[in-house]
């Protein structure tokens, strides 16, 4: 008698139930293929997120009061706000124990119907002096320095 192996098992099964078959290796491919998007698709989150930690710079951003969502929206979503905070506010921040580096940022939208853009656009101005979170990404991305009327566009 012919000894019954784990292989010639297997090759019988498929033979007789060749749906099942096909069916259960299509589960199997759905499955892993499944859970390879999602850690990819994890990983590519948490390389996002990392990213955005190390150009954000800065530990606390500071706004005017009543001005917390939309300096949430303009920070995290890139949002277009306008709103600024009097020069008198940073020496304050700049004497609470533990802070060791602060610097003015001046957020504005422009008009819809100005005639420089077509649509809502945040501007930036940033003291170069003082600045440690703007810097940093434009000398990583621009081959020269910025003058004093110079603008950076993206």
């Amino acid at each position: 008698m012919k000894r019954l192996g784990l292989l010639y098992l297997a090759a019988q099964n498929l033979k007789r139930k060749p749906f099942r078959s096909i069916v259960t290796v299509a589960i199997v491919a759905i499955a892993a293929g499944t859970l390879f998007s999602a850690t990819l698709l994890i990983s590519s989150v948490q390389r996002s997120l990392k990213v955005g930690m190390e150009r954000l710079g800065a530990d606390i951003l500071v706004v005017p009061e009543g001005s917390q969502e939309t300096g949430e929206s303009a920070l995290i979503t890139g949002a277009p706000t306008s709103f600024y905070i009097d020069r008198s506010v940073l020496d304050q921040v700049e004497a609470v124990p533990g802070v060791a580096q602060a610097s003015p940022q001046l957020f504005i939208e422009s008009l819809i119907s100005s005639s420089c853009c077509t649509g809502h656009v945040q501007l930036v101005g940033y003291d170069p002096a003082t600045d440690f979170v703007v810097k940093p990404w434009l000398e990583e991305n621009i081959d020269h320095p910025l003058g004093p009327d110079d603008v950076v566009i993206g």
